[in-house]
């Protein structure tokens, strides 16, 4: 039995009263017990073999009792983990001139395999699993770089485990500009964090709304949905290459416009060093942003440039749950109330009111400094007694 693969033995009739033994090693019996056992009950015993090399296995049956004889049927199956994929059925190894816009893996199934492992990226080997335990055997790029090499990898896989040392492919993409050139063909972020692939701007086009930054030109485009908090992109963290710029824009229209810039930045932004672009913006959950990068002047420099985009939603508050100070304030006197229990969200402040929440405002801040002044004479005798502020956050 080959290393990593599972033996399941047993009978599935027996006319008479027996011992059974399994066992592995170089002669029979083995020199090691797998299982033994009285079969009354036609019991089977499986056994995966994680020693690390092929054993031989024995089966030895024997009349329970001196003498005893009948007959039996013996039943097993061996089970392992798949062998790799055959060669690729598209594209084939090597090939070139892939279209940017993407293309779609596709592989031959492999006998004994419940699922594939898809690795995919720009290095060799293979470097990211872009798809866990598929059931298919075809798989959707998406938009790609153009003039670049791409790697790719499949590892099936069953109960027992995956294949190993599993062969890579590669192929090129042809030259052009890249797939998200244009505003019609920006590349959607789904989740966050995200990083984008590696893309090269040299033949890209100019199609940037005008920014106060100038630009970018050769620019490629991406949106993201927004979320009530703050978002960052960057082209720091990743392979970018040259001085590059970025500008986020919102549109009532769509790529026809007109457009709102939300933000530029030509160098050093939002954590960013150097030559390269990075941008934060308050976000409204639920707004389409536009991001678009490329180089900083038209006459400059390109390359390759990777897109990092963040977000950190913002925080809710929590009212206030009592006050802490001194409740009674004698005439001309004065105390330091201050907001106990709850928390203050982002951006918020805590309010102080007169009378109720939402009354008189009386100041701003985690405490405040009230004082008792004598009311005017009158003609008649009153009661005095202080009215202290109640704190909103």
């Amino acid at each position: 039995m080959p290393n990593g693969s599972q033996l399941t033995i047993g009978e599935s009739t027996n006319s008479y009263d027996e011992y059974e033994y399994v066992g592995y090693g170089a002669t029979c019996p083995g020199t090691t017990t797998i299982q033994c056992w009285d079969n009354d009950g036609l019991a089977q015993t499986t056994w995966l073999n994680n020693t690390g090399s092929t054993q031989t296995v024995w089966y030895v049956q024997d009349a329970f009792t001196a003498g005893g004889t009948g007959t039996f049927t013996l039943q097993w199956s061996i089970t392992a983990p798949p062998s790799c994929a055959g060669a690729p059925t598209a594209p084939t190894n090597g090939a070139t001139g892939i279209t940017a816009s993407g293309t779609t893996l596709s592989w031959p199934s492999v006998a004994g395999a419940t699922g594939y492992d898809v690795y995919f990226g720009t290095t060799n080997p293979a470097p990211t699993l872009v798809s866990s335990n598929q059931a298919g055997t075809t798989y959707a790029t998406g938009v790609m770089s153009g003039s670049t090499t791409y790697y790719w990898r499949i590892v099936p896989r069953n109960a027992l485990g995956a294949a190993t040392g599993c062969t890579n492919w590669s192929f090129a993409t042809a030259a052009g500009a890249p797939a998200n050139d244009n505003c019609a063909s920006a590349i959607a972020i789904g989740s966050l964090p995200y990083t984008s692939d590696v893309i090269n701007n040299a033949l890209a086009t100019d199609d940037a709304p005008l920014s106060s930054c100038d630009g970018p030109y050769k620019n490629v485009w991406w949106t993201v949905q927004g979320i009530c908090g703050t978002m960052t992109a960057i082209t720091c963290t990743g392979s970018t290459n040259f001085d590059d710029e970025i500008a986020v824009f919102t549109s009532t229209g769509g790529c026809s416009g007109p457009w709102t810039q939300v933000s530029c930045n030509d160098d050093n932004g939002a954590g960013c060093t150097s030559n390269y672009a990075g941008t934060s913006w308050t976000a409204t959950a639920g707004t389409t942003y536009y991001i678009t990068v490329g180089s900083y002047f038209s006459s400059t420099a390109t390359g390759n440039l990777q897109l990092n985009v963040t977000a950190t939603p913002f925080t809710a508050s929590v009212a206030p749950t009592g006050i802490s100070g001194t409740t009674t304030v004698c005439v001309g006197g004065s105390t330091t109330l201050t907001a106990t229990g709850g928390t203050v969200g982002t951006g918020a402040t805590i309010e102080w009111f007169t009378g109720s929440c939402g009354g008189t405002p009386a100041g701003s801040g985690p405490s405040i400094s009230v004082s008792r002044v004598r009311p005017p004479p009158t003609t008649s005798a009153t009661t005095e007694r202080a009215t202290l502020p109640r704190a909103q956050a």
